[in-house]
């Protein structure tokens, strides 16, 4: 009669398995946060990896004008000239060029 006793105690049994059910469910929603945070820092990380790569571009397009301009004393804005060619793939067009200064503009798909 112990026996019955104990398995017609409806707080034991349901008590671990709620708690189980709890416990279960708090690991999944930590998991889950967890995958979403990663994947947020994916796309942000990808973006920055981007934005770098225009920059690169810039900068390379900065020296190729500064040795443009020690041999003509004036920058230009034409790019096949200089040989440049964005590595990026970004859009890099000459706003203008003389023979103090220039200017471009880069934009890119993904940003």
């Amino acid at each position: 009669m112990a026996l019955e006793s104990r398995d017609m105690n409806p707080t034991r049994g349901s008590s671990f398995s709620l708690m189980a059910r709890l416990l279960l469910r708090a690991s999944l929603a930590v998991v889950a946060l967890v995958g979403v945070t990663v994947a947020a820092g994916a796309q942000g990380g990808d973006k920055a990896n981007i934005a770098e790569a225009v920059r690169a571009d810039l900068s390379r397009l900065a020296d190729l004008e500064r040795s443009w301009y020690e041999k003509n004393r004036a920058f230009t804005t034409d790019l096949r000239a200089l040989g440049f060619t964005p590595a990026s793939g970004a859009n890099i067009t000459m706003a203008y060029a003389s023979t103090r200064s220039w200017a471009a503009n880069a934009t890119h798909p993904q940003l």
